[in-house]
C-alpha cells in the first residue's frame, strides 16, 4: 500500500473545487478511443485540474491470450506503451498518480513493471496496486483510496448482481474496509456510483450566512469508473457481458474538503449525471 502526493483542491473564487479520475483506457483494443481520451487529458492541462488513473491504460492482449483475436489487437505491446505515455503525458503535471491494472501485469512478467514504465515514461506518479491520497480543502480533508478492483462486478448478462442496485451492495462491500472518504476503483468497465447517507444540519459557511448543509452520517462515496473502451462486438459482448460505460467521472469538493457530488462525463466531454450523497431530512 503506497500513499501517493496530495489532491490540493484549487477553489479560485469558487465555493467549490474538483479533480477527476479516469481508467481502463485498453489502447491497443480494437475499439479505443483516443479522440475521447486526448479530450480528457487536454482538459485537464486546460483547467489545471489534478487528476489519478484507475489502471489499464493498455490491452496488453497477446495471440497466447484466449481473448486474443487477429482482427483486433493489430498494436504490438511496446506501441502500445509508447502510445500510453504520449497521452498521459499531456495531463502529467497535474497527474496525482496511477496504479497498476491486470493488464498491465500481465505483461509484467516479459517485460517488466509496465505500470511503473508508463509511470516513468510519461512523468506521472506511479502508486503501485493500491494507494491512499489526502484530499486538502480549505479548511479541512479528505481521504481517497485507489484500487484497480475486481472483475466481480462484470457478471454475464442473467446474472442478478447485474442489477444496478446489487451491485452498488456488491461496491460497498468490496470497499467495506477502507477508512476513506472516496474509495475509487474501475476495471468493470461501468459506472456504478454509490452515495453516502447523509443528513441535513444548519451550518455556518465561510461567509458568515447560515445554511442547511449535507453533513455524512454513514457509509462513504464508492466509485466504479466508466471506461474509455467501448466494446464492439467483441470477446466480452459474445460472453454476454453487459455494454461498456464510456467517459470519466468528476469529483465536487466544498472548503472543508468533503465530497459533495460526482460528475458522469461522456466522450464528448458532457455531464450524463450527477450524484449526491442521499439525504434523510
Amino acid at each position: 500500500m503506497r500513499v501517493g502526493k496530495s489532491i490540493k483542491l484549487d477553489y479560485g473564487n469558487r465555493k467549490t473545487a474538483r479533480w477527476l479520475g479516469t481508467a481502463d483506457w485498453h489502447i491497443g483494443a480494437h475499439v479505443w478511443l483516443e479522440a475521447a481520451i486526448t479530450r480528457c487529458m487536454r482538459k485537464v492541462k486546460r483547467t489545471g485540474m489534478q487528476w489519478v488513473h484507475g489502471a489499464d491504460a493498455i490491452d496488453g492482449i497477446r495471440p497466447s491470450d484466449p481473448r486474443y483475436m487477429a482482427s483486433e489487437h493489430k498494436m504490438v505491446i511496446l506501441d502500445q506503451i509508447a502510445t500510453a505515455e504520449r497521452l498521459m503525458r499531456i495531463g502529467a503535471n497535474t497527474c496525482v498518480g496511477m496504479v497498476a491494472g491486470t493488464h498491465e501485469v500481465s505483461e509484467s512478467r516479459d517485460i517488466g513493471n509496465v505500470a511503473e514504465h508508463i509511470c516513468t515514461g510519461s512523468g506521472v506518479p506511479y502508486l503501485g496496486y493500491s494507494a491512499f491520497v489526502r484530499i486538502v480543502g480549505t479548511t479541512g480533508t479528505g481521504t481517497l483510496y485507489l484500487v484497480h478492483g475486481t472483475s466481480a462486478f462484470n457478471p454475464k448478462a442473467g446474472c442478478v448482481d447485474r442489477r444496478s442496485a446489487n451491485r452498488r451492495i456488491s461496491l460497498r462491500r468490496y470497499f467495506a474496509g477502507r477508512d476513506a472518504d472516496v474509495c475509487l476503483c474501475g476495471h468493470g468497465h461501468h459506472c456504478i456510483v454509490a452515495s453516502p447517507l447523509a443528513s441535513v444540519k444548519l451550518g455556518l459557511s465561510l461567509d458568515n450566512t447560515i445554511k442547511l448543509r449535507p453533513v455524512c452520517e454513514e457509509g462513504k462515496w464508492c466509485i466504479m469508473l466508466p471506461s474509455l473502451h467501448h466494446f464492439e462486438d467483441t470477446y466480452a459482448e459474445r460472453r454476454g457481458l453487459d455494454p461498456t460505460a464510456t467517459g470519466w467521472c468528476e469529483f465536487v469538493h466544498d472548503w472543508d474538503g468533503a465530497c459533495v457530488a460526482v460528475e458522469r462525463f461522456d466522450v464528448d466531454g458532457k455531464v450524463l449525471e450527477v450524484y449526491e450523497p442521499v439525504i434523510e431530512r
